[in-house]
């Protein structure tokens, strides 16, 4: 099978990460979309507790989305070089592409990842197009355009509403909006 894996810190998941995970089966890009939240940042932003981003990734799951513990439950920083090499050392009969925003093309971003030489030669990546940021050549091989547009919704946007108590239905999916709404009237989390 044909595995497109979306990285992402789910502090909180949102309704761009659904958007994007159903474009990318239905424009056939892959045969299944993994969701792969990471434990600890790799540059370092605090994020919520791992179980509660777990928890609601798995809520996320739906026909051909699924969520992918290889990097929530690894000790230390998520590097997508490890977290690539790992995917495809555990399921060997699989071919894995990583999902990236046109920003990281535009900024360079990802000439600062870890081992990019050898990243690029492990894996494609399928390129999203973000508002803001043109959709430029891509300048390495690995590139692979989708068409797709995501939006400018973010974690940080849902967050600033759930602090402010303004509403979030229109930003995360239903069971993401009652889950958020459990975890704030019951104080588990320290900044909601």
């Amino acid at each position: 099978m044909r595995i497109a894996a979306l990285g992402t810190s789910a502090n909180p998941p949102h309704n761009d990460h659904v958007f994007i995970a159903r474009e990318i089966l239905k424009r056939n890009f892959a045969d299944e979309v993994w969701l792969v939240p990471c434990r600890s940042h790799v540059f370092n932003k605090p994020l919520w507790p791992r179980q509660y981003r777990w928890k609601m990734t798995k809520l996320l799951e739906e026909r051909g989305v699924r969520a992918c513990d290889i990097e929530i439950n690894k000790p230390g920083k998520s590097y997508t070089l490890d977290s690539v090499l790992a995917l495809k050392k555990k399921y060997p009969q699989h071919t894995f592409y990583w999902i990236v925003g046109s920003d990281l093309i535009v900024s360079g971003e990802y000439k600062k990842w870890k081992s990019w030489p050898r990243l690029k030669k492990e894996i494609q990546f399928l390129l999203i197009k973000r508002p803001g940021y043109a959709m430029m050549p891509a300048t390495e091989k690995c590139f692979i355009k989708t068409g797709i547009c995501g939006s400018n919704l973010s974690s940080t946007l849902v967050r600033k509403h759930l602090k402010k108590s303004l509403p979030i239905d229109s930003l995360v999916p239903k069971k993401i909006a009652q889950y958020l709404k459990y975890l704030k009237k019951n104080h588990l989390i320290k900044d909601l």
